[in-house]
């Protein structure tokens, strides 16, 4: 079994997240002392959401996901009758996750 074998590699890994998570949660209770409200510059902070959340990007991603990986199984594949299903699958998806 060679050394870094990827469960070694992976140990390693956790290991030195643990020591760096460790010094930097000492390092932060050092300043801890600082004023952390949300009063700033004489006004009070609202209460609204800031964003709007992730909702549209997620609609977004998964839109051009599935157009890239439909133009790539198009593009690459022979027109097999299992390619056809899946491409009108992905066209499927599209079309609905476009019209939401």
């Amino acid at each position: 079994m060679p050394l870094l074998s990827p469960p070694v590699a992976f140990l390693i890994y956790v290991a030195l997240g643990a020591v760096v998570l460790t010094l930097a949660g000492r390092r932060s209770r050092a300043g801890a002392h600082a004023d952390v409200s949300t009063y700033a510059s004489g006004e009070r902070a609202g209460s609204g959401h800031g964003s709007p959340g992730y909702g549209p990007f997620y609609a977004a991603a998964l839109f051009f996901a599935m157009a890239h990986v439909g133009v790539l199984i198009a593009s690459t594949g022979n027109a097999t009758p299992m390619g056809v299903v899946y491409l009108i699958g992905v066209l499927a998806v599209l079309l609905v996750v476009g019209a939401g």
